[in-house]
């Protein structure tokens, strides 16, 4: 399991390997606090194989970071592979993310 963050202009994109769970949870939020200036985050699922409940928090943690800025950043989810889309469609994910 691992995070990596790379910051492209205005945008962060976030890429996840392995199992999105609560073990990620500090790595995770580390990889986008204090870093200023982004008007996209874009969470990347290519390489993540599953996702638990504990994962879906650690993004709805972001969304809910994201709304209590000023500039109010959207948050995209791509890459999804079928079951971990599946979960995020189970879960309503839709209503708060765009999800590719």
């Amino acid at each position: 399991m691992s995070v990596k963050a790379t910051k492209k202009d205005d945008s962060l994109v976030i890429e996840i390997t392995g199992t999105l769970n609560g073990q990620l949870q500090s790595t995770f939020r580390n990889s986008y606090k204090g870093i200023k200036d982004i008007k996209e985050y874009i969470i990347d699922l290519r390489l993540t194989e599953f996702a638990d409940s504990a994962g879906l928090g650690l993004l709805l943690a972001l969304y809910g970071i994201t709304k209590s800025m000023p500039n109010k950043p959207i948050v995209k989810i791509i890459n999804a592979n079928n079951s971990v889309k599946d979960l995020l469609t189970m879960s309503k994910f839709q209503t708060f993310f765009t999800i590719e």
